[in-house]
């Protein structure tokens, strides 16, 4: 029998979850607290600011946009039939406080689960409330802050809590989410317990399967909690990685990407990885988007900081200062150097950035570094006494058509550029861009245009 879900908080994990469990036939509840959000959803108008493969399930004609109920209100005694509550709430990390704000998930539990599992817990033949949280959580915040909320219940009988991390990215949210393999995390005695275990394992493989064609990997909540930490910090730690040898290319004029092209091509020895380990050089950018990276990895980092570990220089926190500030300084330089060139002429220098949004091919600007690499070298220059207009482009921020801007918009923002920085490599850009000067500017990430003698703007097919 299909659990009936109630999905807590309509973010940019929760509404894709809500929508793919609803896609595949489950009876689905969707709750957020935004009363204005709910009210849109519920019209279609929110439709224009999702990722593009989410709106592949709005106009499939077997989920009409509407159909799925949105509520902004919880009347737990209209959830009688619900059986799993999936928390998709936010939890910031909060450096000041060197933790996490999990006031949205105690919320959750205070307003809807306890107060569920007190009406379940007077009614006969109720199978337990499978309980997941997707919401990032620090390391040991199951078992030191979930589980003392529901002390007044048993586990096993009264409910069943998971810890289940979201995988997904904002450029294919349901393509993730349906194919992705996922870590479940379930407290380390029931993991061990492998009689209690074999019931409880397959009614959540029987969730999580009805939402991922991919495997499922039980572990402890510690496990669960590490992994989600160490995935994203993982990824920024080679981002730091890759820009320190970039940083490294611009010192010798050699374009970055020949350099990750030949590491790359170091091949695997198959079926023994540890003879020759694949590498995987990570592109080098301007700066770091991506909502999660940083906030994982600063709170793996003052986890890290704050234990008994005998050497406390940390590797985490080496990233954080180069990819906060060596990155954003090393680009500013590139830029100056290029418009010192300017400084005789009598000119106005026009400097565009291509992009700038936090995570390429979306329209999410959160952790977004365009603005603020454009605010210090619009600083440097006042000071300097340089003649400079600052633009961007972006296709994905476009306001007045809700969509990505055409190529002759493009053509319009690029006349009269004299350097041009690749702040974000959306994927359109190498559509427009002729391929010899993509690679360079990719590679470089700063060019004077006035220096570059081939063609910029790629040539339409049949001119």
């Amino acid at each position: 029998m299909r659990e009936e879900i109630l999905v807590v908080g309509l973010g940019v994990i929760g509404l894709p979850t809500a929508l793919s469990f609803f896609e595949r036939g489950y009876p689905v509840i969707a709750y957020d607290k935004d009363v204005a959000k709910v009210a849109e959803l519920s019209l279609g108008f929110y439709k224009s600011q999702c990722p593009k493969d989410m709106l592949g399930v709005y106009e499939n004609s077997l989920c009409e946009f509407s159909s799925l109920p949105y509520v902004n209100q919880i009347e737990i005694s209209k959830l009688n039939d619900i059986t799993a509550v999936i928390v998709c709430v936010n939890a910031d990390y909060k450096e000041e406080a060197r933790g996490f704000d999990l006031s949205n998930v105690f919320s959750t539990f205070e307003n809807v689960i306890l107060p569920l599992l007190d009406i379940r817990k007077n009614k006969e033949g109720q199978k337990p409330l499978l309980i997941s949280i997707e919401s990032t959580l620090p390391i040991g915040g199951m078992k030191n802050q979930i589980l003392s909320l529901l002390k007044d219940f048993e586990e096993v009988e009264d409910y069943i809590l998971v810890y289940a991390p979201e995988r997904i990215t904002l450029e294919r949210p349901m393509y993730n989410l349906q194919n992705m393999p996922r870590v479940l995390g379930l407290s380390f005695s029931l993991v061990w317990d492998k009689e209690v275990f074999a019931g409880i394992e397959d009614r959540v493989i029987n969730l999580y399967k009805g939402n991922c064609s991919w495997q499922c990997s039980f572990v402890s909540w510690e496990t669960a909690e590490i992994v989600k930490l160490a995935e994203n910090a993982h990824r920024y730690v080679n981002i730091a990685f890759a820009n320190q040898i970039a940083e490294i290319c611009d010192m010798q004029d050699v374009n970055y990407n020949d350099v990750m092209r030949c590491v790359n091509s170091l091949p695997n020895v198959e079926g023994n990885e540890r003879i020759n380990p694949v590498r995987n050089l990570m592109y080098a950018g301007v700066g770091v988007g991506g909502y999660c990276l940083e906030k994982d990895t600063r709170a793996l980092s003052s986890f890290f900081e704050s234990s008994d570990a005998t050497c406390k220089q940390s590797l985490l926190r080496a990233s954080l200062y180069f990819n906060a500030c060596k990155v954003r300084q090393c680009v500013g330089e590139r830029v100056i150097d290029c418009l010192n060139g300017y400084r005789n002429l009598e000119k106005v220098v026009r400097v565009l950035f291509l992009g700038a949004t936090g995570i390429p091919n979306t329209g999410d600007s959160r952790n977004s570094y365009t603005y603020g690499l454009m605010r210090d070298l619009n600083s440097v220059c006042v000071i300097s006494s340089l003649r400079v207009t600052f633009d961007y482009f972006d296709p994905y921020i476009n306001p007045a058509q809700g969509d990505k801007t055409n190529l002759e918009e493009f053509d319009v923002a690029m006349k009269g550029v004299d350097v041009l920085i690749l702040s974000v490599p959306h994927n359109i850009f190498k559509c427009w861009l002729d391929p010899s000067f993509y690679y360079e500017l990719e590679g470089r990430r700063v060019l004077d245009l006035n220096k570059w003698k081939g063609k910029v703007i790629r040539e339409e097919e049949g001119k």
